[in-house]
């Protein structure tokens, strides 16, 4: 299932460039590499790919793409993040549902939410990137996350927390 919905201009943040990961098994702990960067609005661009999770492209929602992007304690310290990000995995939502909380929570900033490769018409699964207007810290970031899974569930939707 490859559906995508798309909202707002290229912006500004459509130029801040995030780290690409290449499915979970990409790492660059033990080479010291630095994780290969695109800009945030190349996403809104992406055709539909239907890859397994373990090799599904991903981004973090971070300026911070040093070998140790993939860490917690890395991205805390040193991150300055430039999305939100949700992921709903149960429920199978009607897209049209969660465009419509999406579309109330960013209240005409720009966002984005596709479908992914482990979604069926029975099993609707679904991710959303909502740009911020610029870079921000973890502790900014980690209240702008929490707002957003909150008014997601205040709506019954719940987001993935991890």
């Amino acid at each position: 299932m490859a559906t995508a919905q798309h909202h707002g201009e290229a912006p500004h943040w459509s130029g801040q460039h995030v780290p690409f990961i290449h499915g979970l098994g990409d790492t660059r702990i033990k080479t010291g590499e630095d994780y290969e960067t695109r800009p945030l609005g190349a996403f809104w661009k992406l055709a539909p790919t239907a890859k397994p999770k373990h090799q599904a492209p991903a981004i973090l929602p971070s300026l911070h793409h040093g070998h140790d992007a993939r860490e917690h304690a890395a991205q805390r310290g040193q991150g300055q993040f430039v999305a939100l990000v949700g992921d709903i995995d149960r429920g199978d939502y009607a897209l049209s549902r969660v465009q419509e909380l999406v579309e109330g929570f960013a209240l005409g900033s720009a966002w984005t939410i596709y479908s992914t490769a482990s979604a069926t018409p029975s099993d609707r699964r679904w991710r959303v990137v909502v740009p911020l207007d610029g870079p921000v810290s973890f502790a900014t970031w980690y209240d702008a996350q929490l707002a957003l899974s909150d008014y997601m569930a205040a709506a019954g939707v719940v987001l993935d927390t991890c």
